[in-house]
Formats: structure tokens, C-alpha cells, sequence
């Protein structure tokens, strides 16, 4: 069932400042559409109320009687891309006798707009601007609109019922001008700020959303009922492949992944009925618990260092559970199983995705140091070692050489200290962390590792690190991977001075702040902030409309893919500067053009766009439409003329140091 958010309504305060935390409200299961019946409340002896915002007791039926010429102009459907919110009453007015008040200023009082859907993948907000804003009214799903601070109308999202057990998606607006009055420019602004999104990673072609204006004067009720049905352009949902953690295996024993391990490996796609898998280890065999209902392209799933197969998720996920990993004989040390899984193409626009997770796999765990509540002191030797050092205590803990794993669970703290020696170590976290690191707190780590939390339970990461964790000319690579959408990242690495980072986002919102050195940073998945430090970073912002700020230096803005910034799930570069940043595509950039008209809008994105094709690019400030005056990079990616989502860039430069002149900005 999809979750919404009720103070979606609200995308901008009155200060201009984002407001997105609500309570939920859940939306109704999905249901054959019915005739509609269209009401006004009423009391129990019959007679109309006057409060129309339609709550679940539909009244009576409404008929067109009254005089009020009602009309909804320019109504007409729309064209949505899936999952992203799009005005669903671009340019519609309203036209009515309450348009002749207030000097012919108008004044829409008593006047109801009533919206509904017909899925539970259904969406309606309200996108406000400095000027209109939406505020928690007086119970859960009802709240107050209003203009400069002035309530002028109530707003009730409470869904519809015709049927019992039935609910309906619906939004109600009822104009009180109760603290300033209605006009007509402010009923027909309120009418274009309705904004629609379907939630399904499968949606419909088509999705009917009805809309009736209702007026009230001395004679009685008049309205104007319309049906709309908007075409959905479907968006290839990538897969995901879930793993587990650091594993540890003795010579010549089966490793065994499986849920009742609780180590198990599983795959999974919102829309793919067939996923393609490969895995493969460096230094051990792999066997399927079951090849039933898989066709493999490398390999038969029996003793094989790398199988390639395609099947469903069901079948794939069956031959997954109970996965054996036996490692090499002759070989004593770290492993790494790698799992990734293509969909394709899937459905939808945007092509075959893939995902790909590494398990880390230490041979012969034997050598295993634990600690206890108290204050440890544990050495290492030359081979590779697992501490485990989740119990507690202000714990040393001193590698040697070997690959070594140095285990602290949720009970990391300022006062441990950690040496990995020789080797490629990893410090590993598991818990709800937010911490300042000490100076040298950490002595010879190359990774740190984040553990997300087991299903149900949200871990965050907030980590400030000091100087000195990292020695001059070396980088400690933050890996929070396995963090999923409800866990963020928050670092902040702009202390250190002579090392680098390479920090990996999760699936959430992760703001990541590199530092003096020359760091890499990526957001991953989610819609994430991503900020360098003085040295000469690279940038990857991944899938999410991400902020990414260079900061000084000669900074690189990597884009594996047009699916990581295009539609209006665009990144947004601060601070590019045109004379040592550069932009870094998987193509070459044929030729950069410069466009300083046209018209950009969010509802109309898609048929505001034309891309000439042949890889060309150009730097776009539109003159009109509510995006005018932002400039943009628009990058054909497919190379065919017309604008494809998810095959073509759209980047948008915020604040550049200096004019952005058609140079060769692209590595």
C-alpha cells in the first residue's frame, strides 16, 4: 500500500523553505472505477449544510440548478511520466458569476472544487509557492490555504466513499474567504497548483482523474463536472540485489547463504518478469540451492566461479536460498562474491538497469579476537583477523598485517582506538550513530563500512571526522551501500587536510561533505547533496535530483547514465566553473550550442524540449514559463533528435563563478 504524505501539500513555506515532514495518510486499495455520484453534504432532516468539503456522508445527489454559469476553461489531459508530480490543470480557469464581485475582482466564497482518483497509486498535492502556502488545519486531513498568511480557503483530503469499503483518493477545496478574500486570479492559481503523480512502478497508459466545480447562491447549486484521462509514459524501474555483510568461511567448508543464516542473497524488480544474474567469486566455487525454472547463458550452477543465468525473481530467489561458497584450498585470505542482476529493459522508457553488490569473504575465520565489556588491548598477527569488539568497553585493537576486520556493532565511541596495520582493513559500524571522530582515532583503516539496520529498523549516520584518520596521501573509503531508502548518510569530512575520502551513499537522502584532499563522492540512489572540499573531486550524484557543489579546485561531475538527471529529477550543479570544472559522459559531446528563449515549464517539460541528436549539447535559458531564467544543460544522449526521458541529460547550473560560455567543458 503507497504511503503519501499529507503535508505534501506543502512545497514551500512562506520563507521559501522546504517542508516535507507529515504525518501519513494512507491511500485506498485499488478498485474497478465506479459511475460517479456527485453531492453536497446534508444534515439529518435533509437539508443542505454549509460545508461542502464531502467527508465520507455524500448527501444528496447534486443537480444544475441555480443560475451561476459554471465552466471550467481550457481543461484538457495531460502527459505524465511515472512517479513525478505534474500540474494537472495547466492554464485552466475558472469562469463563474462570482467572477462579477468584489468590483470585478471576484470573489469565489462558498464556491468548492472536488478532485478525486480512481487507484490507490493515485496522488493529488498542492505545490505553493512564497505567496501560496498550505498549513495543518484543524484535524489530520484538513488543512488551511492561504496567500501572504491569509486563510482563504480550506482544504480536506479526507478520501471519498461510495461503496463501503470502498475508498477514493480525493481532494476537496472549499473558498471561505474567511482572512482575504477569493478573487478569481487566486481560485484559478489554486486550481493550476493541483499537481498529479501515479505511484505504481507499473502504472496504467491511461489515468482518469475527475474534477467537479460546484457554486452556490440564493437559487440554489450549479456545477461542472469534467473526466480526464492522462497518458502515463511507464519508467524502467532499476533492480535491486540485497546482501549481506562481511562473511567468514574455513578451508574446504561450504558458506551457506540463506534467510535461516539470516546472510541470505536476494534479488528483486518492481516490473521485470525475467532478471538476468551473474555471480562470481574470485578464490572459491558457488552452487545453487536449485536450478528449477533458470536458463543459463555461463556456467550450470554446480561448483562454477562464475554462472550467468535468467529466470523470475521467485525462481531466482529460490536457487538463491541456501547458495554454498566453498573457497580455494590453497588459498587463505579475502574473497569477494559479487552478485548483479539485469532486468533486461524491463518496462518502460530507459533501457536494460542493473545492480551490483560485493560480499566481502574472509577464509579461515580462526583467527578471531573478541573482546569483552571491559577495556581490551587485542593484537593482530601478519594474517587476516576478525575483532569482535561489539560488546562495549574502551577498546585497543591493533591489526598487524593481513586483511583485518575490526567488528564494533553499535558501540563504537570516543574513546576506542583502532590500527589496521598492513593491509586492507575495514572498520565496521552497525547501529544509530552520531558521533565526532577524535584526531587518529583511526590509524591505517581503508574502509569504513555501514550496516543498515535488520527489516523494520531505520539506522542513520551522522559522522563528523577529525584530522587525522586518514594519513597525507592515503583514502578511507565510507561505504554506506547497504544503507537502504528510510537510512541517510550525513558526513562530514572538511576537517581533514592531507587524506581523501571516497564515500558511497546509500538508497536515502545523504548529505556528503568531502575535504582538502582530492575525494570522490556518491550519492547512489536517493535525492542527495553532495558537497567537495578544496581539492580536485569527482562527483557522482546517481539516481535522485542531487545538489552537487564542486567547492574549490578542478572538479569533475560524473554521469554514468541519462537516468541519473533528466526529466525534471535533474541535478543541480552549484558553483560550476567553466574554466577548470568539467562534465564527464560515457560519450563524446559532438557540439555545445547556446539558447537564450524559449519557454520551459514543469507541467509542460516533456514538449518543451527538442534535442537537434548526434550527441550535441546545449546551454538553455528559457525566457517564460515558470522555469525561465535558471539555465540548463541539455545533452542528447541516444543520439537521435527529440527529447527522450531517461535517455537524454537535463543538468541544471545553479550560481556558475562566471559566464557559461559555449567552451568544451567536457572531459
Amino acid at each position: 500500500m503507497y504511503v503519501s504524505k499529507i503535508n505534501a501539500l506543502l512545497h514551500r513555506n512562506v520563507k521559501g523553505e522546504s517542508n516535507d515532514t507529515v504525518s501519513p495518510h494512507i491511500l485506498p486499495q485499488e478498485y474497478a472505477r465506479a459511475k460517479p455520484s456527485l453531492a453536497v453534504p446534508s444534515r439529518s432532516d435533509g437539508s443542505q449544510t454549509d460545508d461542502a468539503m464531502g467527508t465520507g456522508d455524500r448527501g444528496t445527489t447534486m443537480s444544475g440548478v441555480g443560475s451561476d454559469p459554471v465552466a471550467l476553461n481550457g481543461i484538457g489531459p495531460v502527459d505524465l511520466i511515472e512517479g513525478i508530480p505534474v500540474a494537472l490543470f495547466p492554464g485552466v480557469t475558472i469562469s463563474a458569476e462570482g467572477d462579477l464581485l468584489n468590483d470585478g475582482r471576484g470573489d469565489f466564497r462558498g464556491y468548492i472544487i472536488q478532485i478525486r482518483a480512481w487507484t490507490k497509486y493515485d496522488d493529488f498535492t498542492i505545490k505553493g509557492n512564497q505567496h501560496l502556502t498550505v498549513e495543518a488545519g484543524s484535524s489530520e486531513n484538513i488543512f488551511n490555504l492561504k496567500y501572504d498568511g491569509k486563510v482563504f480557503a480550506f482544504i480536506d483530503t479526507t478520501p471519498l466513499v461510495d461503496v463501503p469499503g470502498t475508498k477514493f483518493p480525493a481532494m476537496s477545496i472549499k473558498f471561505t474567504s474567511l482572512q482575504t478574500i477569493a478573487t478569481s486570479a487566486l481560485a484559478d492559481e489554486v486550481l493550476q497548483a493541483v499537481h498529479y503523480r501515479n505511484t505504481s512502478d507499473t502504472p496504467p497508459a491511461q489515468a482518469v482523474a475527475d474534477i467537479v466545480l460546484i457554486s452556490r447562491n440564493g437559487m440554489g447549486y450549479g456545477y461542472d463536472f469534467q473526466s480526464l484521462s492522462n497518458s502515463i509514459t511507464a519508467v524502467n524501474d532499476s533492480p535491486t540485489v540485497s546482501v549481506s555483510p562481511t562473511q567468514f568461511a574455513g578451508k574446504a567448508q561450504d558458506l551457506v547463504f540463506s534467510a535461516s543464516n539470516g546472510n541470505a542473497v536476494t534479488v528483486s524488480d518492481p516490473e521485470a518478469a525475467t532478471l538476468q544474474v551473474t555471480l562470481s567469486a574470485a578464490h572459491g566455487s558457488l552452487t545453487l540451492a536449485t536450478s528449477a525454472g533458470l536458463s543459463f547463458i555461463d556456467g550450470d550452477g554446480a561448483s562454477d566461479t562464475t554462472m550467468t543465468f535468467q529466470g523470475t525473481t521467485d525462481a531466482i530467489n529460490a536457487a538463491l536460498d541456501g547458495l554454498l561458497y566453498r573457497g580455494a584450498l590453497d588459498y587463505r585470505g579475502e574473497d569477494v562474491l559479487t552478485v548483479s542482476a539485469n532486468d533486461l529493459g524491463g518496462s518502460g522508457t530507459g533501457g536494460a538497469l542493473t545492480d551490483q553488490r560485493s560480499i566481502a569473504i574472509t577464509l579461515d575465520p580462526t583467527n578471531e579476537r573478541v573482546g569483552t565489556a571491559g577495556d581490551d588491548i587485542l593484537t593482530g598477527t601478519g594474517n587476516p583477523e576478525r575483532f569482535l569488539l561489539q560488546h562495549g568497553g574502551d577498546d585497543l585493537a591493533s591489526g598487524g598485517g593481513g586483511g583485518d576486520v575490526f567488528v564494533f556493532g553499535n558501540r563504537w565511541g570516543a574513546a576506542d582506538r583502532v590500527d589496521g596495520g598492513a593491509g586492507q582493513d575495514t572498520l565496521q559500524l552497525t547501529g544509530q550513530y552520531e558521533i565526532a571522530f577524535g584526531e587518529n582515532q583511526i590509524t591505517d583503516i581503508e574502509r569504513l563500512l555501514l550496516i543498515g539496520g535488520p527489516t523494520g529498523i531505520a539506522f542513520g549516520y551522522t559522522l563528523d571526522m577529525a584530522d587525522g584518520n586518514v594519513a597525507a596521501g592515503d583514502r578511507l573509503v565510507v561505504d554506506g551501500r547497504n544503507l537502504v531508502r528510510t537510512e541517510s548518510l550525513i558526513f562530514d569530512g572538511t576537517s581533514e587536510t592531507d587524506g581523501s575520502y571516497q564515500v558511497f551513499g546509500g538508497f536515502g537522502a545523504d548529505v556528503i561533505s568531502g575535504g582538502r584532499g582530492d575525494d570522490v563522492l556518491s550519492g547512489e540512489h536517493g535525492v542527495d547533496q553532495l558537497i567537495g572540499g578544496d581539492g580536485e573531486d569527482i562527483l557522482v550524484g546517481g539516481l535522485g535530483a542531487d545538489i552537487l557543489d564542486g567547492g574549490a579546485g578542478a572538479d569533475v561531475f560524473r554521469f554514468n547514465s541519462a537516468a541519473e538527471s533528466t526529466t525534471i529529477r535533474f541535478d543541480t550543479i552549484t558553483g560550476f566553473d567553466v574554466t577548470e570544472d568539467r562534465i564527464d559522459l560515457p560519450f563524446e559531446v559532438t557540439q555545445l550550442y547556446t539558447v537564450n528563449s524559449g519557454s520551459l515549464s514543469v507541467a509542460t517539460f516533456r514538449s518543451d524540449l527538442y534535442f537537434s541528436g548526434n550527441h550535441s549539447a546545449a546551454i538553455f535559458t528559457p525566457d517564460s514559463g515558470d522555469l525561465a531564467g535558471r539555465t540548463f544543460l541539455l545533452i542528447d544522449g541516444d543520439g537521435a533528435a527529440g527529447y527522450t526521458p531517461v535517455q537524454d541529460y537535463v543538468i541544471e547550473f545553479a550560481q556558475p563563478t562566471g559566464p557559461l560560455e559555449p567552451v568544451n567543458f567536457f572531459i
